[in-house]
């Protein structure tokens, strides 16, 4: 039986926003040459966020990507987690 109290974070946006304040300066992401600490991905998740709220995306709703894996991903995962959204990865091999 774990002796750790089960942090109550409630939702993954909340989880990640407070692991990144946590882990700033962390290396989270590596796609290529191309590198984003727990900081900048989470600066840019909320800016992907702010405009998925402005295009109408609420709690709850079902968001479709279809994009190669990569930094972009990743941004945009944790983007509609911030809102509140449902994430539908939709495979970039399927044209």
């Amino acid at each position: 039986m774990l002796d750790t109290a089960i942090p109550g974070w409630g939702t993954i946006g909340r989880m990640f926003s407070e692991n990144a304040v946590r882990y700033a300066a962390r290396v989270a992401v590596i796609d290529g040459e191309r590198q984003l600490t727990y900081g900048e991905l989470q600066s840019e998740a909320h800016a992907a966020a702010k405009g998925l709220i402005a295009a109408g995306v609420n709690r709850g709703d079902l968001v479709a990507c279809w994009a190669p894996n990569g930094w972009r991903w990743v941004v945009m995962v944790h983007a509609v987690w911030l809102v509140g959204g449902v994430i539908v990865p939709i495979s970039s091999r399927l044209k």
